[in-house]
């Protein structure tokens, strides 16, 4: 029987990088759909849930899950300079993954 890989998660810690766990879902299921079982994956291979998860816009479902704030890229409308600074800054760390994220599905798929 054949199966199709649709969609690829794959978790990394921010600052450092490392991958913390993998995941691979058929079809094409929702992105807000597919973060419960990362995470649950998460709190089992590492003992404990992150504080905050950075996710891009294809994420939006909730603010929070389990116990795990849920961040996505905006506007910064309604923050201040710094708040918006911030952000940006956790967002582009986010950013410089995506390659990372993209040899390891070239690699696997």
């Amino acid at each position: 029987m054949s199966r199709f890989l649709h969609f690829a998660a794959i978790t990394l810690t921010n600052n450092s990088g490392i991958i913390v766990g993998t995941m691979a879902f058929e079809g094409n299921p929702y992105d807000g759909h597919t973060l419960l079982p990362q995470l649950e994956q998460v709190e089992e291979l590492m003992g404990r849930l992150p504080k905050t998860a950075l996710v891009d816009r294809s994420y939006k479902w909730k603010d929070k899950i389990l116990v795990v704030k849920i961040r996505i890229p905006g506007s910064g409308k309604g923050h201040t300079n710094y708040q918006r600074n911030k952000d940006r800054a956790r967002f582009r760390r986010r950013a410089s993954i995506e390659p990372m994220i993209g040899l390891l599905k070239a690699i696997t798929g």
